[in-house]
């Protein structure tokens, strides 16, 4: 069943030379099955929008709240929002003669730092001034093959940028922590399809105890904490498919030995390249010092960084010995890596063709 609802009050004056218009309205949509709005998108739920406007020659602004009800959204092959809950107020200006929206400022408050510590120290305090942000909540978010759950956020909308200060939730058995900017200045309302493709965004993100065969469907599930990832990812690109735009930085604090062969196998199905399959002999593999001494490679922390199209891996390890009254500064000294070990770059159109993102121009 589909309830769909439309009310308008207002007041219109000045109509030939200098418009003005004052509206207060409402709407609300409601859907027990999947309702097509655009393209391949598409909606079931409840959404109700309360909305003041007003308009002075060509600018209107725009302000109230939306309330989600259980709304899930679906736009194929690239994202999947399942049961949307929570109340997000807005304050926005449009300017109608590009049917553009406007960015008052550029700068972003302390409210929104880069950095989520910086916000949760400040949460308790702004949530009591009655700053314009609300909790919002989603069951399951998927994007391409990857999905979280649970996710709890702080969220606003206003200034054209959608603000997640504190997300929170649960990816493939582990956790995960971060904040949000999404930059919707370039974003043209105007005509029948939407080009996201100048839309920005930047993100940082912590996660701990991550189930990386289950991310990936590499490998039987591994359910032991040491054979799990932890670690944080800072990105910052621009348009839904990222391409050249892309700046990123993952470093993978904890990782044990299996799994970073498995992440390997992930960066290089193929087994092609020869630095990644010689590191992989060392993890697996005792060797011996002076003939006498067995020593292994031990991980630390990978990292991958993305620029101009490419992924740079490099990774961190250690070397000790196979017995344990041997310290390992003394095998240190006998054996001296350089460090990071640094990989062949490896474009980052063959991972996200992996990953199955396709490149559409507009929406």
């Amino acid at each position: 069943s589909l309830k769909f609802g439309l009310a308008l009050t207002g007041m219109v004056s000045n109509l030939s030379s200098s418009p003005k218009l004052r509206l207060a309205g409402s709407f609300d949509f409601r859907s027990a099955e999947e309702m097509t709005l655009f393209a391949e998108a598409k909606a079931r739920g409840g959404l109700s929008l309360r909305m003041n406007l007003s308009m002075r020659d060509s600018l209107v602004t725009l302000y109230g709240s939306a309330d989600f009800q259980y709304l899930n959204l679906k736009m194929p092959p690239l994202v999947s929002i399942e049961n949307m809950n929570g109340h997000i107020p807005f304050h926005q200006k449009l300017d109608l003669r590009d049917m553009s929206l406007v960015q008052e400022t550029k700068e972003v408050s302390a409210l929104y730092a880069s950095s989520p510590f910086n916000y949760e120290r400040l949460r308790g305090y702004n949530l009591q001034r009655g700053e314009n942000i609300s909790n919002f909540k989603i069951d399951r978010i998927t994007a391409m093959r990857f999905s979280a759950q649970n996710l709890e956020m702080d969220v606003t909308f206003g200034n054209s940028a959608l603000h997640i200060p504190r997300l929170v939730g649960n990816l493939y058995d582990g956790n995960l922590y971060g904040n949000l900017l999404v930059d919707l200045k370039s974003l043209k309302l105007g005509g029948r399809k939407l080009n996201l493709e100048e839309v920005e965004y930047r993100a940082y993100l912590q996660f701990s105890s991550v189930n990386f065969s289950e991310m990936t469907g590499l490998g039987e599930k591994i359910i032991t904490a040491e054979k799990s990832l932890t670690g944080d990812i800072y990105l910052r690109g621009q348009g839904v498919i990222p391409t050249g735009d892309l700046e990123a930085k993952l470093d993978i604090t904890q990782v044990s030995a299996e799994v970073l062969s498995r992440i390997f196998d992930f960066l290089d199905p193929e087994g092609t390249d020869p630095g990644f399959e010689m590191t992989k002999t060392f993890l697996d593999q005792k060797f011996k010092v002076i003939g006498i001494i067995p020593i292994r490679f031990r991980p630390r922390w990978f990292s991958c960084s993305v620029r101009h199209g490419n992924i740079y891996p490099s990774l961190h390890a250690d070397v000790y010995a196979a017995v344990p009254f041997i310290p390992v500064p003394f095998i240190k000294q006998l054996i001296r890596l350089p460090m990071p070990i640094r990989y062949d770059r490896i474009p980052l159109s063959v991972i996200l063709s992996q990953m199955g993102a396709e490149k559409e121009e507009e929406y």
